[in-house]
């Protein structure tokens, strides 16, 4: 059953006996989409695992060494299917001796009834009456142990209708805390929303929450896309809708910062943009949605890929201007770029209030990759001059043609920037001094760079700085130390890193310097000793 709080339960577990094990691992909201090779590359990368498996086999091969000789409990969550805990656990490690644990949360029971008798079945139920009150009570009255009196009869009928599930009883509770009478004619979790309570949580349902993107999407990211200097929408105010979506149970901003929503929740929301006329075609996120009548001007946000490709062109072709697009995430696989990229275009051609453009190889996978060129026409000036409010762009494992225009790095609105895999960036850091409004930087797995240019320093108001895999950088200049906003440095897997410059000691609000596995790199300056605001170091897999 959904609404039980399986999820909770098993998080409290895990918090609890983690400490016992040597290897420990918890993957929430598997569900059907997510493949075995999915779920054990989830794994893998908590336990820091470096490189990737191409293949299924070497996947279960890399997680039966791991798992092989240590006492570990992995706990899988929201398990849909056998495959999920056949082709992901090895059983035969499983069952070879005491302390190591496995735990699956899951709603159909014949998932697991047929394994051995050493599994343990624990049936969550229902809340009893009491509990139920209790919890509504502790959600909609958070300053006291009761109902008011004149909520105290219509709050009861509604612990009733709930049928002891914690999510509704939470949801329910959040919405009536602090009200002082009941809005029984609306939809209580939805409608008595603000209009920008409503589209950011249905932007999340649709396109940010953990059942979307592989391990969620972090708040920052969301403030980011829903700012808007120019309609006075700042980072503040964005950040105030998302604490009133958690104050009203309907979503999580966990430990680290990353989103989550209920999948009833999520359901809910998508039914909405489905089915109801305000929202109805504005949202896109399969080709199957796409009516037989084709999509309308009211398209804010669409994720392509070439499934989409024909029926897009079809409706595309007749001189639809889509200008209330905001939100564009682009597959695109090796043999049909072309394709998708002609489409892109007729998409983007009128987006001036696009916000987010995130095109992705679907073939990259780090180290094991197929190149794909990016369209000659993203590398000339009149492509990026249409964008007026993009915020975060995404480049994700492409190649270029030609060198990266200017007018790309002049984007005062850009506040996020990943440049992850093929790119040539020795080319395009020159213009980086432009983008005074960019808090987040991402280059993984460049092996191009090797050097970083001083024009770097320019970027005053950068925060996160990620540079994850660039295994031929040498070295980093002295004035990287004036990047004065920085709070977090990823130089994880930069093996060919040989040293720190000593005026890191002057970031004074780095909080965390990530230094795995950067293996050329024999010591450090002791001048890090200044840096007051650090929180983590992280030194694993360095030669000393």
């Amino acid at each position: 059953m959904g609404g039980i709080e399986k999820t909770t339960l098993a998080k409290i577990t895990f918090d609890t006996m983690q400490h016992m094990y040597k290897v420990s691992c918890f993957v929430e909201g598997i569900q059907k989409k997510y493949s075995a090779l999915s779920i054990i590359c989830k794994v893998l990368n908590q336990l820091n695992f470096e490189s990737k498996p191409k293949s299924l086999e070497e996947a279960q091969a890399m997680i039966k060494e791991v798992l092989m000789s240590k006492k570990f409990i992995l706990i899988l969550d929201d398990v849909k299917d056998k495959s999920q805990i056949n082709d992901v656990v090895p059983m035969d490690v499983l069952w070879s001796n005491k302390g190591r644990m496995l735990i699956v949360t899951t709603q159909n029971w014949e998932v697991v009834k047929s394994y051995p008798t050493k599994i343990h079945k624990f049936d969550i139920g229902e809340l009893d009456k009491d509990a139920s009150l209790k919890l509504f009570t502790t959600y909609s009255c958070r300053d006291g142990d009761e109902l008011p009196k004149e909520l105290a009869e219509i709050g009861k009928e509604i612990v009733r209708s709930c049928n002891g599930l914690p999510l509704s009883l939470k949801v329910l509770g959040s919405f009536l805390g602090g009200q002082k009478r009941l809005r029984c004619c609306e939809r209580i979790s939805f409608d008595a929303m603000k209009v920008e309570e409503k589209n950011i949580f249905l932007d999340i349902c649709c396109f940010f929450c953990n059942n979307v993107k592989w391990g969620g999407t972090m708040k920052e990211t969301i403030i980011q896309i829903w700012t808007n200097k120019k309609s006075g929408v700042e980072e503040q105010d964005v950040s105030n809708v998302l604490d009133m979506l958690v104050h009203q149970s309907m979503i999580k901003i966990e430990k680290d910062r990353v989103v989550k929503v209920h999948d009833q929740l999520q359901d809910m929301g998508r039914k909405i943009v489905e089915e109801e006329k305000e929202y109805k075609d504005t949202r896109i996120w399969n080709a199957n949605m796409v009516p037989m009548h084709g999509i309308t001007t009211k398209l804010e946000d669409i994720i392509l890929d070439y499934n989409m490709k024909d029926i897009l062109r079809k409706f595309i072709m007749k001189g639809l201007h889509f200008c209330s697009l905001r939100f564009l995430t682009c597959n695109i696989d090796a043999k049909q770029s072309k394709d998708v990229f002609e489409i892109l275009m007729l998409l983007v051609e009128n987006a001036n209030k696009l916000k987010f453009l995130l095109l992705r190889n679907n073939h990259y996978h780090h180290l094991y990759s197929s190149k794909v060129k990016l369209s000659s026409v993203m590398c000339n000036e009149e492509f990026w001059n249409v964008f007026e409010e993009l915020t975060i762009l995404s480049l994700i494992g492409f190649t270029f043609g030609k060198i990266l225009p200017r007018t790309l790095f002049t984007t005062s609105t850009l506040m996020r920037l990943d440049l992850d895999g093929f790119i040539e960036l020795n080319i395009v850091q020159i213009g980086f001094k432009n983008l005074k409004n960019l808090t987040n930087m991402r280059l993984l797995n460049n092996k191009t760079l090797n050097i970083i240019s001083k024009e770097w320093t320019k970027l005053k108001s950068l925060k996160i700085l990620d540079m994850s895999g660039c295994s031929n950088l040498t070295s980093l200049p002295n004035e990287l130390a004036k990047l004065s906003s920085l709070i977090r440095l990823n130089l994880n897997g930069c093996s060919g890193l040989k040293n720190l410059p000593n005026e890191f000691a002057n970031l004074s609000y780095l909080r965390k310097l990530d230094l795995r596995y950067c293996s050329s790199l024999t010591s450090l300056p002791n001048e890090l000793t200044n840096l007051s605001s650090l929180e983590s170091l992280d030194l694993s897999g360095c030669s000393r």
